[in-house]
């Protein structure tokens, strides 16, 4: 079949199965290249294409007004794709729902069929972001999206969930579980190979010494940096402590801010890093830190988490328990979980965790083997196979 995959994160589980598919079948996959996350795409082949999807500006995240309308910009520039290429099916995953309206819309058009990648609860998240921002209308606006994600669900074809834990808000939307599959997220073990804490990139850094806290991605409105702002505080005259975070955009900049207003030298802010020194960025970690507050816990489940496992450091967590990543991380026995907004438990937590490098490494050993037992690609290939066939 010629499939079209878009991934508007271009992250690289979802590149590893589409590459993966393309020796069945003729895969084109897409994702966006106006982000500040630049993702590289996988070399071509005869039956797989990787395309950077550009608005010819970058997106305005933070501006409501010209990020909607950057999202009618890129929904069109992916409906110009489909109708071009006419593929048999196309599967999208993490697109704004403005775009992926549009996205559906071109799929109708051309009768191919749409497999909505259920990655996170957007319109939930929207109705949350809104409602603080503009306390009477975003509560409109946010049930808007929510209908809309609705919608969409129901004009899918097929919707792959990556958690059963999302069955009771789809069940409350009526869409039915006979056209749903569930297939939980992972990452690719070959990209990040556990390695030495002391290496090239934690050398240049001055971090191959140090008990370093590492975050590494997006800080958006799902998450509470001021975290970040207490554990430096916590440890700022423990000469042995580092927090590192590697970001770009608002989060970081309000960091930076707190960072020269506090005085935390310990505080170490970094911009994203290449592709090829990632597996030495998270292996200069003692521990690999993650938060989502608690209303976000809801509706998403932090990806970011499962590339942690693969680099073997133990994981240090803010987040509810009631979260897919925290279960994953307890029942893992590969790190520790604190809810968001619990200060005192993150500090005993991390406290813990600087003084006991047994129980790092052993935390770090365990979540290495938890991902090596359930991230294998072949098992994850052939669920999608599965999905496909009944297309043929």
């Amino acid at each position: 079949m010629n499939i079209l995959f878009h991934d508007y994160g271009g992250y690289a589980f979802s590149q590893q199965v589409a590459r993966r598919l393309s020796q069945n079948h003729t895969i084109t996959y897409l994702y966006s290249s106006d982000q500040l996350v630049k993702r590289c795409g996988d070399p071509a082949s005869r039956t797989f294409a990787s395309k950077a999807v550009s608005t010819g500006r970058p997106l305005a995240k933070y501006n409501l007004v010209n990020r909607y309308l950057w999202e009618q910009s890129y929904g069109k520039t992916l409906a110009a794709h489909i109708r071009a290429e006419r593929p048999h099916v196309v599967i999208s995953a993490n697109t704004p729902l403005d775009s992926q309206r549009i996205l559906a819309q071109a799929c109708r058009e051309t009768r191919s069929r749409f497999i909505f990648w259920f990655q996170d609860a957007i319109g939930l998240a929207m109705e949350n972001i809104l409602r603080h921002k503009i306390p009477v209308m975003g509560g409109l606006m946010g049930r808007y999206y929510q209908q809309m994600e609705r919608r969409l669900l129901v004009q899918s074809d097929r919707v792959i969930l990556i958690s059963p834990g999302f069955y009771p808000l789809l069940d409350d939307w009526g869409i039915e579980r006979t056209k749903t599959h569930v297939i939980p997220n992972w990452a690719p073990l070959e990209e990040i190979p556990p390695m030495d804490q002391d290496n090239a990139w934690s050398r240049g850094h001055g971090l191959d010494k140090t008990v370093n806290f590492l975050y590494s991605g997006i800080l958006g409105y799902k998450h509470n940096p001021e975290m970040f702002v207490t554990l430096a505080e916590h440890f700022k005259t423990d000469d042995r402590v580092r927090v590192v975070v590697v970001s770009e955009g608002g989060g970081a900049d309000w960091l930076r801010g707190e960072q020269q207003r506090r005085g935390l030298p310990n505080l170490i802010l970094l911009p994203f890093q290449p592709a090829d020194v990632y597996p030495q960025v998270l292996a200069s970690a003692s521990v690999l830190v993650s938060l989502i507050n608690a209303d976000a816990s809801r509706f998403s489940v932090p990806s970011k988490v499962l590339t942690y496992l693969c680099a073997g450091r133990p994981v240090l967590l803010s987040m509810s328990h009631q979260n897919e990543a925290a279960g994953m991380v307890e029942s893992a026995q590969a790190g520790l979980v604190s809810e968001p907004g619990d200060a005192a438990g993150w500090i005993s937590q991390a406290e813990t965790l600087v003084n006991r490098p047994d129980l790092r490494e052993s935390l770090g050993r365990n979540a290495r083997a938890y991902a090596e037992k359930h991230f294998a690609l072949e098992p994850i290939y052939h669920q999608f196979e599965a999905i496909l066939a009944e297309y043929e």
